[in-house]
């Protein structure tokens, strides 16, 4: 997020007919949600971004990685700040099934490597309050991650197979 940004990579699951068999699919969904997370609160707080999401590739897998990254623009308060940096991660899990009790997402968010050195320098002296009013955020904007993020996927998925 602003100016940071961190690879995605994972074994992809699926068999035939599974469209998360392409290459790098499931990540790249992975990887739009947070930062599409990230743009949806910043936007909830009357800020401007965008959202960019390139291929990398990395020495030691042959499956692709999904590099993104949340720019903004304009200015925030601190909190508004640590609640946008917190929304990436808070939406992935939230994608994977994990819990909606603050209390244990708050707990979990302070796991070393649960944010992104940027996010976690962002989110600096967050807590259970931001935590939940985050979760309050990514509710109310959801329909709008889950769109964004499956546009961009599918129109990352067709670039890169023209490009083949």
């Amino acid at each position: 997020m602003s100016n940071a940004s961190s690879p995605r990579t994972g074994e992809l699951g699926g068999g035939a007919g599974d469209p998360h068999t392409i290459d790098g699919a499931c990540d790249l969904h992975a990887t739009c949600i947070h930062e599409y997370a990230h743009l949806a609160v910043a936007r909830h707080f009357g800020a401007f971004g965008f959202v960019t999401v390139t291929r990398v590739t990395l020495a030691e897998s042959r499956v692709p990685a999904w590099r993104g990254q949340f720019q903004l623009f304009g200015e925030l308060p601190d909190q508004a700040w640590r609640i946008v940096a917190l929304a990436g991660t808070l939406a992935e899990w939230h994608l994977d099934g994990a819990t909606t009790d603050a209390t244990a997402l708050d707990a979990m968010l302070r796991w070393p490597g649960a944010l992104s050195s940027c996010d976690e320098a962002l989110a600096r002296g967050f807590d259970r309050d931001d935590v939940q009013d985050c979760l309050a955020v990514l509710a109310s904007a959801w329909p709008t991650i889950l769109r964004d993020a499956a546009e961009r996927v599918q129109e990352t998925m067709l670039r890169s197979e023209r490009s083949r």
